[in-house]
């Protein structure tokens, strides 16, 4: 067990951060598109690439001004850093930058934070976060490229011209007159339930007297909240809605006409009106109104509860269950490596069943018990060979449990806790975003980040049922049938439309064929659907003789299977900065054989059906 010291230190560091975090917030919320940059790296070189991409940030997430929050200040006077937008810097000690990490180092939804909270973080020396450095020289993946990919998270590498284009778009720094720590919309950690949350916050209007029925009332945006409004406030006087877009103008909302600002606003109708303002564009809304000249909280009212996913409250709670559930592990495996498959997939398992030993050798471990977040996850695992010591198996049961693990072992140290990720984690920073850069592919970055193998590999034995019976139920031709998986949890699904004209081809050209089903999914018409079991489904595969389907952990499973293996992505997919063929694709992983066939299927069904079907005939010939 842990010390509870240790524990209720780390939880007082989140706190502390959260309540950093805010004071920061509120004390720069005047500037409208503000921008929040935690240079927090010990490396300089990642410290500069950070700043040097920032004028593209500014222009395509439209930031006015950006607050650079840094223990680095004085490389500022010293000229060491450059940063070439508008910005404000706040400098912070040792325990600031400890805490704020802390409280960052909770929130996993990386790009959330980045499109939502508006806050880059680029590292934390004494957490893990620093694993940034682990990713540079993958691939020759260079300190700039990680830098842009995985903290800034573009979906490409901009070049030099982009960046000086981007110095270039000028954009005037937008100072308010209002002062947001007074005004604003009510935050709340629970999510607000619609309509439920726009009548409380009418009720304190209402209460407060703050709005009146002879009032004239205008609400402003043209959105389901308004729509709500306008039937809540039958018998008020609603004289408008308001809104920005121009072909709205002279449209109806619930039979209230809609106006542009720039027309009602300036004429006759100004003066003694009352705005509701019902939307998360709400800044920028009041920020309109107030230049001309409408007060806030007297004649403007924000009816948006902002929802805060990542409240303290939340947090501590979930933080308490995460120790809870690591407890009750160690009651059952006191003194054993706890290894832990973080995410819920069939590939993720096969991988981690596929260079568990080289993990726990590369760990000085002789045994060690593994931790799953499901039983389907578990059961993968149990048919691997995977060849090491593992003393006892222990599944979570729920993928809300896990991440409250997570966050508590994450937090408290990995290795204070001798816990190993099987996977890669975020930390503070989403090597995602490198997936299929300069050909990186999965099994090389596990390989290499999360495992420390030495060598990498192409295959785990897989140890399977037969399933003879099933053949003999269905009335199934051995070599002669095809297994159709056209459900994937990870990737966008095919149309049915596609499916249907597969299984049609398929038929004509003498085959029987079988949906793998799991759960409500149903099978693709005039096909067999089967439920196989883990245990079922690689034998049933070769004795099958093909199998056709999306890109899932199942095509890892099966990989090693001696039939035919074709393997379809869909066009619109992407991972990072390509497909995901470039990243999860079998042979670029070095999964497959001479037998698999990957396939990018776009909306030309027809030629894909030919080339699937030519794919097949080889195999007969």
């Amino acid at each position: 067990m842990i010390n509870p010291t240790n524990y209720d230190a780390r939880l007082s560091s989140i706190h502390d951060g959260y309540e950093y975090y805010h004071s920061l917030d509120d004390k720069y919320r005047h500037y409208a598109g503000r921008y929040f940059i935690f240079l927090f790296s010990d490396d300089d070189e990642i410290n500069r690439w950070t700043l040097y991409f920032l004028p593209v940030l500014r222009y395509e997430m439209n930031v006015t001004e950006f607050l650079i929050v840094t223990p680095h200040i004085e490389k500022f006077d010293d000229g060491i850093y450059e940063c070439r937008v508008p910005y404000l810097i706040h400098g912070c000690g040792a325990d600031e930058m400890s805490a704020i990490s802390a409280y960052f180092y909770c929130i996993d939804n990386i790009a959330y934070r980045r499109n939502n909270d508006r806050v880059i973080i680029n590292g934390a020396p004494g957490i893990r976060s620093e694993r940034l450095k682990e990713y540079i020289g993958l691939n020759s993946i260079g300190k700039r490229e990680a830098v842009a990919l995985a903290t800034l998270l573009f979906s490409r590498v901009p070049t030099d011209r982009e960046v000086e284009d981007a110095v270039l778009c000028d954009t005037a720094i937008k100072a308010s007159c209002i002062d947001w720590t007074d005004h604003g919309c009510r935050r709340s950690e629970d999510r607000p339930a619609f309509p439920d949350s726009i009548d409380g916050e009418l009720d304190r209007l209402i209460l407060s007297e703050k709005i009146k029925r002879n009032d004239s009332i205008a609400i402003f945006s043209v959105t389901k909240a308004t729509e709500h409004i306008i039937d809540r406030l039958r018998g008020y006087n609603i004289v408008s809605v308001l809104d920005n877009d121009n072909e709205l103008e002279g449209s109806f909302c619930r039979g209230v006409e809609v106006y542009t600002p720039a027309r009602y606003l300036s004429g006759e109708h100004r003066d003694g009106l009352k705005i509701i303002v019902a939307t998360r564009s709400y800044v920028d809304i009041c920020e309109q109104l107030h230049k001309l000249g409408y007060l806030i909280d007297e004649q403007v009212f924000v009816t948006y509860v902002e929802y805060e996913p990542y409240g303290i409250r939340r947090i501590s709670d979930d933080f308490r269950r995460g120790r809870e559930i690591y407890d009750d592990i160690r009651r059952r495996y006191p003194s054993e490596r706890l290894y832990f498959i973080t995410y819920a997939g069939i590939g993720d398992t096969y991988l981690a069943g596929m260079y568990l030993a080289d993990r726990m050798k590369y760990d000085g471990v002789g045994v060690g018990a593994v931790i799953f977040i499901t039983d389907v996850c578990r059961r993968v695992f149990s048919v691997l060979d995977h060849g090491a010591c593992v003393s006892g198996e222990y599944v979570i049961g729920d993928n809300d449990d896990a991440m409250r693990l997570l966050l508590y072992i994450k937090q408290v140290g990995y290795d204070r806790l001798n816990v190993c990720n099987l996977t890669h984690s975020y930390d503070l920073i989403d090597p995602g975003y490198l997936r299929g850069y300069k050909g990186l592919d999965f099994n090389t970055m596990l390989q290499t980040v999360s495992y420390h193998a030495p060598l990498r590999k192409s295959r785990v034995r897989v140890l399977s049922e037969k399933t003879d019976d099933v053949f003999k139920k269905h009335a199934l031709a051995k070599g002669r049938t095809v297994l159709i998986s056209p459900y994937a949890r990870s990737v966008k699904r095919i149309t049915k439309v596609f499916w249907s004209e597969m299984v049609s081809r398929l038929k004509n050209m003498g085959y029987d064929v079988c949906t793998n089903v799991s759960g409500d999914e149903s099978g693709i018409e005039d096909t067999i659907p089967l439920s196989l079991s883990i245990e079922q489904v690689y034998d049933f595969v070769e004795t099958a003789g093909c199998f056709i389907g999306l890109r899932s952990g199942l095509c890892d499973l099966i990989s090693g299977a001696k039939a035919k293996k074709i393997i379809l992505y869909s066009l619109t997919q992407t991972w990072g900065t390509d497909y995901s063929l470039d990243f999860f694709g079998l042979k670029n992983m070095g999964l497959a054989d001479d037998d698999t066939y990957e396939l990018i299927i776009d909306e030309d069904f027809g030629t894909e059906i030919d080339r699937i079907a030519g794919c097949i005939r080889g195999y007969d010939e």
